[in-house]
């Protein structure tokens, strides 16, 4: 049980520490949009990792970190693709 505990906190961090590098993009573009998506997204991280802290290894915890990881393939990474676009041009 502690090894999955220790591979569900290894993924929070992992998943964490890419959107700490979507921070900047949140505070400096001027779409409302990016910044909402991105506030959502931390406070579901923040709410997954709490909930793991809280009651360990659940059904519940590793669907979260399902959700989690699928939410950010679907919701932060197209901003952080749209960013390096915008830079390159």
């Amino acid at each position: 049980m502690g090894e999955r505990h220790a591979k569900l906190e290894d993924e929070y961090g992992a998943i964490n520490d890419e959107l700490q590098k979507l921070a900047f993009i949140a505070e400096t573009e001027p779409d409302p949009i990016i910044k909402q998506r991105y506030e959502s997204y931390m406070g579901s991280l923040q709410s997954g990792m709490q909930a793991l802290q809280d009651r360990g290894v659940t059904p519940q915890s590793r669907r979260a970190m399902l959700d989690v990881r699928s939410r950010y393939n679907s919701e932060m990474m197209p901003i952080k693709m749209g960013y390096e676009i915008k830079l390159k041009d």
